[in-house]
C-alpha cells in the first residue's frame, strides 16, 4: 500500500452515479470549507443514467437506463430539474398530454392482438377473470387493491403507509407477489404483470414501495425528460461540484476496503483503467482517511468492499440481504424514417407477453428542439424493454462484438450496428 495523503477528508463519496454525485454536490453546497472527495470506479459520470447517441441522430437519446420523471409524483427531482439546474425538459413520448396518448396503441397478449385502449373490456382481454375483476384495465386492478386494503391511502403521508396492516402482518411486511395472490385470481395477476409491461412492478419487493409503482399503463400521467439526455443530470451536477463549488473528484478509483483508523476511516483505493467501457484493476492502490463515508453504491457493489460490518452488523447484514437485484434490458434501434407512425403509432409504447414486452416509439432528430436537421427524419425505436423472466431470452442471443466504445466500433463511425452491438443491458 502507498501512503496516504496528509489531509483527512471530511467527506468521502464512493460512486459517481446520481446518487453519489447528488451527495457530494449537496454537501460541498452546505459545507464549503469542507474537504469532500468524490470517488468513481469508472472513466464515467452517471451510473445507471447512460445516454447514447445512435449515428445521424446526435439529439435523440437512447436511454440505457433512467429515462424520464414525472413532475406531479416526482417534486425532488422536478425542482433540481427545473429549479435549481434549470436544464432544458421536453416531453417524454408516452402519457399526456395529446398527442402523446397510447390508446390507439397496440396490445398483444396470449395471442390475441386488441388495442390499448380496450384494456379494459373484458370481452376483449384473453383472461378469465372473476366477476368482480371484470371490466378493469389493469392500472384498475392496481386501484382495486389499493381502495380493498388501504381504503384511505391518498390520505396517507409516507410513514403512516409503514403502519398498515393487512392479513395480520404490517404492509411492508408483505412481499407484493404474495399479497397480490391473496385479492386477485391467477388470470388477473397475470394480467395485471402482463399489463403493467414490467415484471419488476408486480414481483415480490415491499409491497409499500411497489404498490405506489405498479399502475403504470393509464397513460394520464405527464412524463418529462432532459433534451441533452438524462445523463446530462449528473454530469451538470458534477461539474457544478468540481468547477464552482471546488470539490474533489477522482475517477478510476475502486474502493477495496474500509477500516476503523484512530476517529476516522482508513479507504484503501485500488487504481483502474477503462477501456470501451470495460473497467479493470491495476492492482496499484493507495489509501486515505476519512471522517465521514456515504456509500453511494448497489448492493453488489458493498458487497464486494472488505468491511467487517457486513459481518458483525445485524442491521447492516438484514437489510442489504434485503435489496433486491433485478435484472432490465432495453434493445434500440434506429431507422431512416418513423414507420410506425403509418400504422397510426405516435408515441408510447405497445404491450405484449412474448420477450419484447415493451415497444417505445421514440423522437425524430428534425423535430428535436435544438436540432438544426429540420428534414431529417431518422428515428429511434426501443424495440424491447424488459426485465426479470425474459431477460434470459436476450442473454442466449448475444454473439459478435459488444458495445466497447472503440473509435471503429460501428456505433461510433456511422456503420450498421450488429444485432448484438444493439443489445444493451441496463
Amino acid at each position: 500500500m502507498g501512503e496516504a495523503d496528509d489531509q483527512t477528508i471530511d467527506y468521502a463519496v464512493i460512486g459517481g452515479g446520481i446518487g453519489g454525485v447528488y451527495s457530494a454536490w449537496r454537501l460541498k453546497q452546505a459545507m464549503p470549507d469542507k474537504r469532500v472527495a468524490l470517488f468513481e470506479y469508472s472513466d464515467r459520470i452517471g451510473g445507471k443514467l447512460f445516454s447514447v447517441a445512435l449515428p445521424g441522430m446526435p439529439h435523440v437519446y437512447s436511454e440505457l437506463g433512467g429515462m424520464r420523471y414525472i413532475p406531479a409524483t416526482q417534486p425532488l427531482v422536478t425542482f433540481l430539474v427545473e429549479r435549481e439546474l434549470e436544464l432544458p425538459v421536453k416531453d417524454f413520448p408516452m402519457g399526456s398530454p395529446p398527442p402523446v396518448g397510447n390508446t390507439r396503441n397496440f396490445v398483444y397478449f396470449r395471442r390475441t392482438h386488441f388495442y390499448n385502449e380496450q384494456l379494459d373490456d373484458s370481452d376483449v382481454v384473453p383472461y378469465r377473470l372473476d366477476w368482480i375483476e371484470q371490466g378493469k384495465s389493469p392500472n384498475d386492478l392496481t386501484s382495486y387493491v389499493l381502495d380493498l386494503l388501504v381504503p384511505e391511502y391518498e390520505k396517507l403521508d409516507f410513514d403512516e403507509w409503514f403502519d398498515v396492516t393487512a392479513f395480520g402482518k404490517y404492509l411492508w411486511e408483505w412481499g407484493y407477489w404474495n399479497l397480490l395472490y391473496r385479492v386477485l385470481s391467477p388470470d388477473a395477476y397475470s394480467f395485471l404483470r402482463d399489463g403493467v409491461g414490467y415484471d419488476t412492478n408486480v414481483a415480490n419487493g415491499n409491497a409499500v414501495n411497489l404498490m405506489f409503482t405498479a399502475g403504470d399503463t393509464s397513460g394520464e400521467d405527464h412524463y418529462k425528460t432532459l433534451v441533452h439526455g438524462y445523463e446530462s443530470l449528473p454530469r451538470v451536477l458534477a461539474d457544478q461540484y468540481r468547477d464552482n463549488l471546488q470539490g474533489e473528484v477522482h475517477m478510476n478509483t475502486r474502493l477495496a476496503s474500509i477500516s476503523k483508523d484512530g476517529g476516522s476511516y482508513r479507504l484503501d483505493f485500488e487504481k483502474t483503467t477503462t477501456t470501451g467501457y470495460v473497467t479493470n484493476g491495476s492492482g496499484e492502490y493507495h489509501h486515505e482517511q476519512a471522517e465521514h463515508v456515504i456509500l453511494a453504491l448497489p448492493r453488489r457493489s458493498i458487497e464486494l468492499i472488505d468491511w467487517e460490518p457486513k459481518q458483525t452488523d445485524s442491521f447492516l447484514k438484514k437489510n442489504l440481504g434485503s435489496v433486491l437485484m433485478q435484472t432490465a434490458f432495453k434493445l434500440f434501434l434506429g431507422y431512416p424514417t418513423p414507420w410506425w407512425k403509418a400504422l397510426s403509432l405516435e408515441a408510447g409504447r405497445s404491450l405484449t407477453d412474448m420477450p419484447i414486452r415493451q415497444t417505445y416509439y421514440f423522437g425524430t432528430e428534425g423535430a428535436q428542439p435544438n436540432s438544426e436537421e429540420v428534414d431529417n427524419l431518422n428515428s429511434l425505436l426501443m424495440a424491447s424493454y424488459n426485465d426479470l423472466a425474459t431477460v434470459p431470452f436476450w442473454k442466449g442471443l448475444e454473439r459478435g462484438a459488444k458495445f466497447t466504445g472503440d473509435p471503429d466500433n460501428p456505433w461510433l463511425n456511422g456503420k450498421s450496428p450488429t444485432l448484438a452491438g444493439a443489445i444493451t443491458p441496463t
